[in-house]
């Protein structure tokens, strides 16, 4: 099915992991990945995200957030 985005490019029908660990933003970013027919699996801090990473082989894309709780993403 999919959805034609402007500019002639397709898209809907992949899977994307989004991390996120502020309710607000994560709730807006699932509303808006799921109403262009994305599928999303959605982890609210650093280790889920990891956990679902190793455990669906079939992801398209990774949506992550830099500074979270339980393993962020910089370090010195």
């Amino acid at each position: 099915m999919g959805v034609h985005l402007e500019g002639g490019v397709s898209g809907g029908s992949e899977t994307i992991l989004l991390a996120e660990d502020e309710p607000l933003v994560r709730e807006l970013a699932i509303e808006m990945l799921t109403s262009g027919g994305y599928t999303v699996l959605v982890a609210e801090d650093g280790k889920e995200a990891v956990s679902l990473f190793r455990s669906n082989q079939s992801l398209d894309l990774l949506l992550f957030d830099v500074i979270m709780p339980k393993l962020g993403g910089m370090r010195r």
